[in-house]
């Protein structure tokens, strides 16, 4: 960023994009916000809109958040996500390490990688005891009575 001249250049491998800015505060605003773009590229599960944590009080499993944003991320234009099946192998150590630490769970990135999340997300709300957290299950007893 060189903020004498509200420019910012970014350097890829194949190219370099320049964005000039009016004004300071504009590049500086797109300046952070590409940061943190950059500082979450690294991350395998890339979250597409913000997470709030079961242990913050949120209610989606960090393994269900994981697949369904990376699926998100992946496999829009994948024709039948839900309804074709992983690879077996793949699917039982996808799985397993969804259970164990989902933050690090090796999801790919081309088609087969996205069916594989699909189906491990089948498989492990599956093996789930119950899908509704018990402080919010009268709550939806009562809404369904």
């Amino acid at each position: 960023m060189d903020l004498p001249e509200n420019t910012i250049t970014m350097v890829t491998a194949d190219m370099n994009v320049s964005l000039r800015f009016k004004e300071q505060h504009s590049c500086r605003s797109w300046f952070s916000h590409l940061q943190r773009a950059l500082a979450n590229q690294g991350s395998d599960g890339r979250r597409l809109y913000p997470v709030v944590g079961v242990a913050s009080g949120g209610s989606v499993p960090p393994a269900i958040e994981r697949c369904i944003s990376h699926i998100t991320a992946f496999g829009l234009k994948v024709e039948g996500v839900y309804r074709r099946c992983g690879l077996a192998s793949k699917v039982t150590r996808l799985v397993e390490a969804l259970m164990t630490s989902p933050d690090s769970a090796p999801l790919e990135h081309d088609e087969q990688g996205v069916l594989d999340a699909g189906s491990a997300l089948k498989q492990y709300v599956r093996q789930q005891e119950s899908l509704l957290p018990d402080a919010e299950r009268q709550a939806w007893i009562h809404a369904a009575s």
